[in-house]
């Protein structure tokens, strides 16, 4: 069992599975709203109940969606199949109430089935099957912070055969090369992310980024970014780019990233890891000694979410080796961060 303040994370039963994937299946296949989505080279098959949980996802993932006449895309072999459905469409999950099915779950011992209960919604991924659900109350649950959470918790155990961690960090890039932004909540990882976009640097990812570690590429999960009032007075252009979506719980606002030409299918090279944190006055960049690379990035790009296990802390070990990790404090000079980057990534370009 993974601990985290907001979700338990469990196996779950052959028997409890099997009720919840034969529901969802049969309420996806009646609908005609599905998507293929590419990360990081892997193909995932997304089908929705209804317009209802489609139109609340799809805005966020449309960078990711493969075009339909890109035959060799659509006929690839998908690494995995999610299904997102909504109680307004589809009913209450058979998993409702989530207290028994954790119970019944964790007697169950089962390893190819892990299950999740987050803030009302629930989720299951059935390893032999490659198939997840994500099962919440209405299209309204997704906030723009919840967005992404289909994403990250089914998508940590789709792609782990693909070798590709989903890490909390953001992408910021240029022709040089990509940047990954590490840090926890409050350190200033957003307020980096567009402070980029002041020296040209394109905003690709706030919150979650897949990443490829042998081949060292990065690729954005979601078209927003999300915004405190400190960072919007910080940086008042991004008041052109706020997004007509509900504040997340805690106020803040969605702010349209970057897109193409830099979210390119094949990623992004990445250059270095850059582990920020809030402070009063923006410092120059520190380049943290290999020996203390990991101890500084681990904590930032892998929190305890939903389906942590330790291979994925070992993935995302490998770039504390393979990259260049820099601390860097993030101030009110919105312009010293942007400098910063720009100077790293023209050091290690």
């Amino acid at each position: 069992m993974v601990a985290h303040p907001q979700a338990t994370s469990v196996v779950a039963g052959p028997a409890f599975a099997g009720t919840l994937l034969d529901a969802a299946r049969s309420r996806t296949a009646a609908s005609p709203h599905h998507v293929r989505v590419r990360l990081g080279g892997a193909c995932v098959d997304v089908r929705f109940d209804g317009p209802g949980s489609a139109g609340a996802l799809l805005p966020a993932w449309r960078p990711l969606i493969v075009d339909p006449d890109d035959e060799a895309a659509m006929a690839a072999t998908p690494e995995a199949t999610l299904h997102v459905l909504t109680a307004d469409a589809s009913g209450p999950s058979p998993a409702a109430p989530w207290g028994r099915a954790i119970e019944a779950a964790h007697a169950a011992s089962h390893e190819a089935l892990e299950f999740f209960d987050l803030a009302g919604t629930v989720g299951l991924w059935e390893a032999s099957a490659r198939t997840g659900v994500w099962w919440a109350p209405r299209p309204e649950t997704f906030t723009v912070h919840d967005r992404i959470q289909p994403l990250l918790p089914l998508l940590r155990w789709a792609l782990r055969g693909a070798d590709r961690p989903v890490l909390r960090a953001g992408l910021v890039g240029s022709a040089r090369g990509g940047l990954l932004i590490a840090g926890g909540p409050g350190s200033g990882r957003s307020t980096t992310v567009l402070a980029a976009r002041r020296l040209g640097l394109a905003a690709l990812s706030d919150a979650a980024t897949v990443v490829a570690p042998g081949e060292l590429r990065g690729f954005p999960l979601t078209g927003y970014a999300t915004a405190t009032t400190r960072t919007i007075a910080l940086l008042p252009e991004l008041m052109s780019r706020l997004a007509p979506l509900p504040r997340t719980p805690l106020g803040q606002q969605a702010v349209v990233l970057d897109a193409r030409p830099l979210r390119a299918t094949d990623g992004m090279p990445l250059r270095a890891v850059v582990v920020v944190r809030l402070g009063d006055l923006a410092g120059a960049p520190l380049r943290i000694l290999p020996q203390d690379a990991a101890a500084a990035v681990l904590p930032a790009l892998t929190p305890m979410l939903p389906g942590t296990r330790p291979v994925d802390l070992r993935l995302a070990a490998t770039l504390a080796d393979a990259l260049p990790v820099y601390g860097l404090t993030v101030g009110p000079e919105v312009d010293a961060v942007a400098g910063a980057l720009a100077r790293i990534l023209r050091d290690q370009a």
